[in-house]
């Protein structure tokens, strides 16, 4: 309001100085500041005054477009590819990290986590004062369908932020789009801030809303090993009554999958799977919520919750009710490391992110986080919801025949696992091949 009443007294100021040059003519002022001059200057006082009001006019509506846009923090950064200097250095806030591709058409991606109308960016150039970027801004609700809001060179010469104003747009998610720059073909970005209205709604991603189950998923993970989980705007995954078995499987499984046709290295892929995970298990019993397939039988990440004595973990006390939640990931050795993220109690629930980025892998639970480039194969593929373990909850030995239904309902009968169920509400999916 400063700005607008310094506008308005210099305005002001601006028209009795125009009145005291017209020679001759008497100039009243009444209390609203407004000048008043005889019949014959009142056109002249009328322009005046009309041209006050419009730039005063204008300039509030610039001040109150100003303090209206806010700042929002994405909730993930994605890249179409980079040399090492990765996606997450355009949010840490430093000018001397960066992302960095090579060759036209690179894109990095952020996601709002909620819909806003973007008002515009803050983009600052690795190198922004040596050469001109071209880029396209381009936003989208489903990550899928994307509307460009703005296109051309960088505006200033300058490796400090500079504004980008777009069209304003609803949207989740902004992508920004590289072709080089004017000495060779790399796009590098310091630092990405983006500015939107709105108090932000509709998160959910990959085209579902309002809580529902994206589309997306459902179009992908068409391939459901126990039957179909969907019941209204959750999936519950029930093992006990499912109870399918495969050949090489140690108990029963009720999951959803990526179909064989789709199936990609994981170098080649992007895909994120979010969701609130309410988990109600016996105690002593064992399950894997999430986990990503080689194309053989091996795995490449396994998602656990748990309350058996394994070593290594927040509890690792068998049967008290407490279960472990921990993920094992391969790296590009072949070798596997396990690394604890929490505990919860039967019917707790907690959210849980995975996401694999052309590789490099990143699983966070229960306010922990474990990334790291994984060993990928010809055709990986993501698997989840409830895959309930056949193994004694002290020591972790199989009790069971792989395979055999049987031998698994006489497991976990012994060890009185009667209740085994997984409800995932509030999901995201996305997958860009």
């Amino acid at each position: 309001m400063i700005l607008f009443g310094m506008c308005q007294q210099s305005l002001t100021s601006y028209v009795i100085n125009q009145s005291e040059v017209v020679a001759g003519f008497e100039d009243t002022l009444i209390p609203t500041n407004l000048i008043f001059l005889k019949e014959h200057t009142m056109e002249k006082t009328h322009f005046a005054s009309r041209v006050s009001q419009f730039v005063i006019a204008l300039l509030s509506l610039l001040y109150f477009s100003v303090v209206s846009a806010a700042e929002v923090e994405p909730v993930s950064v994605t890249a179409s590819s980079h040399d090492g200097n990765v996606p997450g250095n355009t949010l840490d806030g430093s000018l001397s990290t960066r992302w960095s591709a090579q060759g036209n058409g690179q894109w990095i991606r952020f996601d709002l986590g909620n819909t806003y109308t973007v008002d515009n960016l803050r983009i600052a150039f690795y190198k922004g004062n040596q050469r001109t970027a071209n880029i396209d801004i381009q936003v989208s609700s489903n990550a899928s369908s994307w509307s460009t809001v703005w296109s051309g060179p960088q505006p200033l010469s300058t490796t400090g932020l500079q504004n980008f104003e777009v069209t304003d747009t609803s949207a989740r998610y902004v992508r920004i789009v590289g072709y080089g720059n004017t000495s060779n073909n790399w796009n590098s970005l310091t630092e990405v801030d983006i500015y939107v209205t709105g108090s932000g709604s509709g998160g959910g991603g990959g085209g579902g809303s309002n809580g529902q189950i994206p589309q997306l998923l459902l179009d992908t993970m068409d391939d459901s090993e126990g039957g179909s989980p969907v019941q209204g705007n959750s999936l519950v995954f029930n093992a006990l009554q499912a109870q399918y078995t495969t050949p090489n499987g140690n108990g029963w499984r009720h999951e959803m999958k990526v179909p064989p046709a789709d199936r990609l290295p994981m170098d080649q892929t992007y895909e994120l799977l979010q969701a609130d995970y309410k988990i109600d298990l016996s105690d002593g019993g064992k399950m894997i919520v999430a986990q990503y397939h080689t194309s053989g039988l091996g795995t490449t990440m396994k998602v656990y919750v748990s309350d058996t004595n394994e070593s290594g973990f927040f509890d690792s006390t068998h049967t008290n009710g407490i279960f472990d939640v921990y993920v094992r990931m391969r790296n590009t050795s072949g070798t596997e490391l396990k690394f604890p993220l929490g505990t919860i109690q039967s019917g707790d629930t907690f959210n849980l992110r995975v996401e694999n980025n052309y590789g490099s892998l990143t699983v966070s639970a229960l306010g922990t986080t474990q990334q790291m480039t994984v060993q990928t194969s010809s055709a990986d593929y993501l698997k989840f919801g409830n895959y309930l373990q056949s193994q004694n909850p002290n020591g972790n030995v199989n009790c069971g025949t792989k395979g055999d239904s049987n031998s698994f309902a006489a497991c976990y009968n012994s060890f009185n696992i009667n209740t085994a169920l997984v409800t995932m509400t509030n999901i995201t999916y996305q997958r860009i091949e």
